[in-house]
């Protein structure tokens, strides 16, 4: 993936931290026009607050956020520990949404469960403002609720094609699971 994708995802994730909403939500996806789906993987720093290796769950925080979380098969769940900060791989569902500007600003987290309540994840809704666009690149520059800025590599060349300064690009993250843990620094 390239570095300006993971610049986004990073700034995205950030406002997590930020974030001051917790509520329960259904893991539904959002339904957005002429939205573009597709699935990655981030990697990012929490602290262990619970594990239960049967169930293969972890309790993670995040600045002021916690939340449950599955551990896909095959990561090595058992080795960790109850306060162990680790960097984890997550697998994300990302929902991206090109909207001619309405000036709306909005960044919200929420806390996500399985229909059985079973599971919990974390979602992470944000609407950004386009500043840029390069279109040689084919990338925009994002700038949040929160005035930090990113550049987008834009997939879709239809989408790049349409996007103007003044735009907004609303993008919808939902982390579903770890997909595995690298050595902490």
């Amino acid at each position: 993936m390239n570095k300006m994708k993971w610049a986004a995802v990073a700034l995205m994730l950030g406002a997590a931290v930020a974030a001051q909403a917790q509520t329960a939500a259904k893991p539904n996806a959002p339904v957005l026009k002429d939205a573009i789906v597709m699935e990655d993987q981030i990697l990012s720093r929490f602290k262990v607050l619970a594990v239960d290796v049967a169930k293969r769950q972890l309790q993670l925080k995040t600045g002021e956020l916690t939340f449950k979380i599955r551990v896909r098969a095959g990561v090595p769940i058992d080795k960790i520990k109850v306060g162990d900060d680790i960097d984890a791989m997550m697998v994300v569902r990302e929902v991206l949404a090109l909207r001619k500007g309405d000036g709306i600003s909005k960044s919200e987290t929420s806390v996500v469960e399985a229909p059985d309540g079973s599971l919990e994840g974390l979602r992470i809704d944000h609407i950004y403002n386009v500043v840029a666009v390069d279109a040689n690149q084919g990338r925009i520059r994002l700038s949040d609720a929160y005035h930090r800025m990113a550049w987008l590599k834009v997939r879709s060349p239809d989408v790049m094609k349409d996007v103007k300064v003044g735009d907004q690009v609303r993008a919808v993250l939902t982390v579903v699971e770890v997909a595995g843990l690298q050595a902490k620094p």
